[in-house]
C-alpha cells in the first residue's frame, strides 16, 4: 500500500462526511479491503482520523468553551463513548438488573452531556439516528415507580431517574408536546405528580434554602444539620447524594450530580399543562380601558391579561419548535445541509418507532373550541449560533453540587454556577397551589395513596398567574460590607456583632467567606437571607451613576453595590403581545478581564488563585507533553475573576400586571456556592401575606422551584408548592 497516510486520512474523512448522521459505518467496507488498510485506519492506531471524524459528527464549541480543547485522542475516545450510548438508545435497552442499570446510567450521563453541549449536531444524532426521544419516554414510563414497594409506594430518588428526567426535558420540543396524545400526556403527568405536589418529600435542591453558606458551617465536622422527624423522614430535607464519577470529553475524571428529580419533573409537568391554555371567562371585559370606563377599579384580570398570560412561555421547550430546517435558522455545517427533522409523537402501546404525521393546522388537543391566542405557534426560541451557552450554568452547577456534597467548599460564584445578569428582565409564571388541608393529609400519611387516588383533582389544585420584573445589583470585593446572617427568629442585628464584622477588612479566607464569620444554623431564610428588609438608596454625591447603597432594617449603610452595567442579559425586548422569543445580544461572562469589576487583587482569594495557577503554568512550561497542554487549556477556560462576591435581586410588578394580578415587591439573594435563588415576595397591600420563592435558573430561560408561605417555622413543613417563571420580552 503506497498511498501516503495523510491522503488516506482525507479519503476516509471525506467518505464519512457523505452521511453525517450516525457512526462512521462507511469505513467498514474500506477497512475490509485488506489487512494493511484495516491496520492503518483502525481507531487504536489512527486516533487523529477518528478524532477528526467525531469532531465533524458532534458539536465541539461547548466542550472547548467549558473544558478546553481536547486532543484528537480524547475526541476519538469521547466519540466512541457517545455513539455507544446512542446505540443503546437505538436498541431500546431498558432492562432492570443491577449490572444493566450501571450501563444504562452511564449512557444517560453521556446523553445528558451531549444535549448540554448541543449546537445542532448532537440533537440530530440523538433524534434522527438514536431515536433517543422514544427511548427516554419509554424508560420514564417504565421505571419511575421501579422498586416503589420498598419505599412505601413512593417513587425513589435515584441517579437513574434523575438523569432520565433531565434527558427527557432536554429532548422536549414544541411539536413533540403538541403531537403527544392527551391520554399519554395525562399518563406522564400522573407519574410526575408526587415530585410536583409533594415538596415535603421531594426537594428541588440538594441543600435546603435554610442555608446561605453550603456546605453548612457547623461547630464540628462530626455534627449534622438540625432536623426534626416527620411522617416522610427528616425535615428540612437533605436528600441522599446523586453524585457519581464521570469522564469528561477532555479525559478529566470528575464527579457530577444531576438535578434533583423534582426539579426536572416540575418543568415536564408544567410544559404539558401549558398545552391547555388558561380558560377565559366570557363575562370578562376585553381591555383595562373598558372596565375602567364602566367605573370598576378593583384588581382583577380582563381578557387581554389572560391572553397575555397564555401567550408567554414558562417552561420553554429546550428544542424550541423542533429541528426543521427553515429560513433564518443557522445551518449546522456545510456538509449537513438538507438534514431535517419532523415531529413525532409517542405511543406507549406500540413498538413502532415511526410516528403519524401531524394534521394540517396546529390545534390544541382536548379543546373543542380553540383559544383566541395560539400560544405555541412560532413562540419557541430559535436555534442560534450560541445555543449551548444557555446550558453553561446547568453544567457547572452539576459539577458544583457534587463538590458540595463531598464537603468541598467553593469561593463566591466560582466555576460559573451563576452568570451575572441572568435574573434581569420581566418574568411571568404560574404557581401550582394545592388546598392546604389536602396537602396536610398527604404529609401526615407516610403511605402512597392507593389505586390512583393521588390526582390533581384530589388535591383541588389550581394555578395562580404571576408577573415580576427583576434586576440584579452586585456586591464587589472591597466595596461591600457583607450583610450579616441571622437566625429567622432574630428581629434585628446586634450592633456589637456588626462592628466586629465590619472591622474585619483583611483578606478573605475559605473558613470565613466574605469575612462573615460563623453563622447561625438557619441563616435568615424567612427574610430571604437578609438580616432585615433591605432598602436601596440612589448614588450619593460624587459617586458613580452605577453605584447604589443598601440599608437593612436596624443596620445603616451595609455597603455600596453596582447596578451591573457591565453585565447585559442574553435577551432583549419586544411588544407586550409580540414575539417573546429571546434575541441574542452581547453576552458578558467570565472569559475576559474587561467584563468584570475593578477590585483589589491583592486581597481577593480568587485573583490570588489565578496568579498561583499562572505560576504553575510557567513552571510546567519547561516540560513538554499532556500536562502543559492541559494546564494551558485550563488557564484559558478559567478566565479572570469578575470581582463579584454577592448578588442581590430586587423586583416589583409592573402597574399593568399589578392591576390584574396584584402588586408585589420582591427582594432576594443568590447563593454563591450553587446559584440558588431565594426571594421574599411582599404585597404592596397589607391585606395579603408574604411568600418565599427558591429555585434555579434552568437553561437561563426558566426559573423553577418551590414557593412557601412566609413567616412560618422554617424547621417544619408548611403550605408549599411548585412555581415556574419564564423569561419574556418587555
Amino acid at each position: 500500500m503506497t498511498i501516503p497516510l495523510e491522503i488516506l486520512h482525507h479519503i476516509a474523512l471525506d467518505l464519512t462526511k457523505l452521511t453525517p448522521i450516525g457512526p462512521a459505518v462507511q469505513l467498514v467496507p474500506l477497512m475490509q479491503t485488506c489487512s494493511t488498510l484495516n491496520a492503518r485506519l483502525c481507531r487504536k492506531r489512527n486516533p487523529n482520523l477518528f478524532g477528526a471524524i467525531y469532531r465533524h459528527k458532534l458539536d465541539s464549541a461547548a466542550v472547548e468553551r467549558r473544558l478546553g480543547r481536547p486532543t484528537p485522542m480524547q475526541w476519538a475516545a469521547w466519540g466512541a463513548r457517545a455513539f455507544e450510548a446512542m446505540r443503546l438508545f437505538r436498541r431500546g435497552y431498558i432492562r432492570c438488573n443491577e449490572y444493566d442499570t450501571k450501563i444504562l446510567l452511564e449512557a444517560l450521563q453521556v446523553g445528558v452531556m451531549l444535549m448540554l453541549d448541543d449546537d445542532g449536531k448532537n440533537v440530530r444524532q440523538m433524534l434522527l439516528w438514536a431515536r433517543a426521544d422514544v427511548f427516554i419516554q419509554r424508560l420514564v414510563m417504565m421505571r419511575v415507580y421501579e422498586h416503589s414497594d420498598e419505599n412505601q409506594g413512593w417513587p425513589r430518588e435515584t441517579p437513574l431517574i434523575a438523569y432520565a428526567l433531565q434527558l427527557m426535558w432536554l429532548l422536549t420540543s414544541e411539536e413533540s408536546l403538541l403531537s403527544e396524545p392527551p391520554a399519554v400526556s395525562a399518563q406522564f403527568q400522573q407519574l410526575l405528580l408526587p415530585f410536583v405536589y409533594c415538596p415535603f418529600r421531594y426537594p428541588s435542591t440538594p441543600f435546603p434554602p435554610n442555608h446561605y453558606i453550603v456546605p453548612p458551617l457547623l461547630p464540628s465536622p462530626m455534627l449534622v444539620p438540625t432536623t426534626i422527624p416527620t411522617a416522610h423522614g427528616r425535615y428540612p430535607l437533605y436528600p441522599p447524594s446523586l453524585a457519581s464519577s464521570f469522564e469528561l470529553p477532555n479525559g478529566q475524571q470528575i464527579r457530577l450530580a444531576p438535578p434533583p428529580p423534582a426539579l426536572m419533573a416540575k418543568l415536564l409537568y408544567l410544559a404539558r399543562e401549558e398545552v391547555r391554555p388558561l380558560p377565559i371567562a366570557p363575562h370578562l371585559f376585553r381591555t383595562r380601558a373598558e372596565i375602567q370606563a364602566a367605573g370598576i377599579f378593583t384588581i382583577g384580570p380582563v381578557r387581554e391579561d389572560v391572553e397575555e398570560a397564555n401567550w408567554s412561555y414558562l417552561a420553554r421547550p429546550p428544542l424550541g419548535t423542533g429541528l426543521r430546517t427553515r429560513e433564518g435558522v443557522r445551518k449546522v455545517d456545510a456538509d449537513w445541509d438538507g438534514v431535517e427533522w419532523s415531529a413525532r409523537s409517542f405511543d406507549s402501546d406500540s413498538n413502532d418507532c415511526e410516528y403519524p404525521s401531524r394534521p394540517e393546522g396546529m390545534k390544541f388537543p382536548g379543546f373543542e373550541v380553540q383559544p383566541p391566542i395560539p400560544r405555541w405557534i412560532g413562540k419557541a426560541p430559535l436555534l442560534d449560533d450560541e445555543k449551548s451557552t444557555r446550558w453553561d450554568m446547568d453544567f457547572f452547577r452539576m459539577w458544583a453540587w457534587a463538590d458540595l456534597d463531598a464537603g468541598i467548599a467553593r469561593k463566591a460564584f466560582e466555576g460559573g454556577v451563576y452568570e451575572p445578569g441572568t435574573a434581569n428582565g420581566l418574568w411571568t409564571g404560574r404557581l401550582l397551589i394545592p388546598v392546604l388541608e389536602e396537602q396536610q393529609n398527604l404529609a401526615s400519611n407516610p403511605i402512597h395513596p392507593q389505586n390512583g387516588a393521588l390526582t390533581v383533582d384530589s388535591l383541588h389544585g389550581y394555578h395562580q398567574v404571576s408577573f415580576m420584573r427583576m434586576r440584579e445589583i452586585h456586591g464587589v470585593h472591597g466595596e461591600v460590607l457583607p450583610i450579616p446572617q441571622l437566625s429567622s427568629a432574630d428581629e434585628a442585628a446586634d450592633e456589637d456583632d456588626w462592628e466586629s464584622v465590619s472591622d474585619n477588612e483583611g483578606e478573605e479566607t475559605e473558613e470565613e467567606p466574605f469575612a462573615l464569620g460563623s453563622l447561625a444554623a438557619h441563616d435568615g431564610m424567612n427574610n430571604a437571607w437578609f438580616a432585615g428588609r433591605p432598602r436601596v438608596l440612589p448614588p450619593r454625591f460624587g459617586q458613580a451613576s452605577d453605584i447604589v447603597t443598601i440599608w437593612v432594617d436596624g443596620i445603616a449603610d451595609v455597603g455600596t453595590y453596582r447596578t451591573n452595567t457591565r453585565f447585559t442579559g442574553r435577551w432583549t425586548g419586544g411588544a407586550r403581545l409580540g414575539n417573546d422569543a429571546p434575541l441574542p445580544v452581547k453576552y458578558l461572562s467570565r472569559s475576559t478581564g474587561e467584563e468584570g469589576y475593578p477590585h483589589n487583587a491583592s486581597t481577593c482569594t480568587r485573583c490570588k488563585d489565578d496568579e498561583a495557577f499562572a505560576q504553575r503554568v510557567k513552571t510546567a512550561a519547561g516540560h513538554r507533553g499532556m500536562e502543559l497542554h492541559t494546564l494551558l487549556e485550563a488557564q484559558r477556560v478559567r478566565g479572570r475573576c469578575n470581582g463579584i462576591r454577592e448578588i442581590v435581586i430586587l423586583g416589583e410588578t409592573d402597574p399593568v400586571h399589578g392591576a390584574a394580578f396584584h402588586h408585589w415587591e420582591l427582594e432576594g439573594r443568590v447563593r454563591p456556592a450553587d446559584g440558588l435563588f431565594l426571594a421574599l415576595r411582599r404585597p404592596k397591600e397589607a391585606i395579603m401575606g408574604t411568600m418565599l420563592f427558591w429555585g434555579y435558573f434552568v437553561g437561563g430561560e426558566s426559573l423553577v422551584g418551590n414557593w412557601r408561605v412566609g413567616g412560618t417555622d422554617v424547621m417544619a413543613p408548611a403550605w408549599e408548592g411548585t412555581f415556574v417563571w419564564g423569561r419574556r420580552s418587555d
